[in-house]
């Protein structure tokens, strides 16, 4: 069983990319290098719903993830920093 904190940098528009230039690293790859894969994911937790934290989040269907409700509301109401 895995709990993970961040699940990498996810898509983002082009704005956004140019600006921060992320350093990309798929979560299947950062799993494996720790002996993992995808199915040993058991729970996801995030800080908060900015692109570079939750990006691999859909690779993770049916895996509960948490994060605050007042995070959610927000990422939710749009203009923020991630494509749901």
């Amino acid at each position: 069983m895995i709990t993970s904190i961040e699940t990498d940098v996810g898509a983002v528009d082009p704005e956004t990319e140019g600006h921060y230039r992320p350093q990309r690293r798929s979560l299947e790859e950062a799993l494996a290098a720790a002996g993992a894969t995808l199915a040993d994911v058991s729970l996801v937790a995030n800080c908060h719903l900015h692109f570079d934290h939750c990006g691999g989040n859909p690779l993770l269907g049916g895996t509960p993830i948490l994060v605050q409700a007042a995070e959610l509301a927000a990422a939710r109401r749009g203009g923020y920093t991630l494509v749901l």
